[in-house]
């Protein structure tokens, strides 16, 4: 007696959709459109993994801080301190998790946010930076991202202005990005230095997240031929604004 033949479960599809060469095609087609479609899936999940124009990820020593302009230079230094604490790890890869040891401020800090291991999101980073620079946000609790921007609060938050996305950021700038992805909760970073362009030459902008493809990225800062400035950011994603605290403006001297 011959052994049994084992059965492979893409003839037993072939046989079921018929048999035949008919049935092969309609397999063969079957299994296409499937991994087109898994493959579409993972794709528009998020597209902050990459990054279409600027590098996408700086290192703290790699990032530069040449600003001289008016800058909220306390803001930045701890959005900094934060950003050096930060690595990314499961599931998506994405800077969610900290070195505790390195950033203990932001424990004995009662405003600066819910800070779990593995899920830091980028509210909280912005939240924190503020509240250990002594400004504590007018508005954070309970709120995503995108409604910072939606909700229109900070336009008339004392000290604070919602600035139009086609003009200069400052660091220390919050910038809210929109975008479909995640039920459109948006996203928020922090400006920490600005290249303006020159001669036709893109600038830059670079700005520490939490919840992003690196603690600090760089991404450039185009001029239109209306005078106009935009910054490059992921695809899929828009700079709706940028929140300034205009009152904790300063201008670094000489030395700075």
């Amino acid at each position: 007696m011959f052994p049994r033949r084992k059965t492979n479960l893409f003839w037993l599809a072939v046989a079921a959709s018929g048999g035949g060469l008919t049935g092969l095609v309609i397999v063969a087609v079957s299994i296409i459109a499937l991994l087109a479609l898994l493959l579409a899936l993972g794709a528009h999940l998020d597209d902050k993994s990459a990054s279409t124009y600027g590098n996408p990820s700086l290192s703290l020593v790699n990032a530069s801080h040449n600003w001289t302009g008016q800058t909220n230079q306390a803001v930045v230094n701890e959005a900094l301190y934060l950003a050096a604490a930060l690595y990314n790890g499961p599931p998506d890869g994405y800077d969610t998790w900290y070195h505790a040891a390195m950033i203990p401020d932001v424990f004995s800090c009662s405003q600066c946010g819910y800070w779990p291991q593995g899920d830091v999101q980028c509210v909280a980073f912005i939240t924190a930076a503020y509240a250990l620079a002594g400004q504590p946000l007018p508005y954070w609790r309970n709120m995503n991202a995108i409604e910072y921007y939606t909700s229109g609060v900070y336009a008339h938050a004392p000290g604070w202005e919602m600035i139009s996305p086609y003009s200069m950021p400052l660091p220390g700038d919050i910038v809210v990005l929109n975008s479909p992805y995640f039920d459109g909760v948006g996203h928020v970073v922090l400006v920490v230095d600005v290249q303006p362009p020159h001669n036709d030459r893109p600038g830059y902008v670079q700005f520490a997240q939490a919840n992003g493809p690196g603690s600090i990225n760089q991404e450039p800062l185009y001029r239109d031929s209306h005078g106009n400035l935009h910054m490059a950011i992921w695809p899929h994603y828009t700079v709706e604004t940028y929140l300034r605290h205009v009152s904790a403006l300063t201008t670094p001297g000489p030395s700075a």
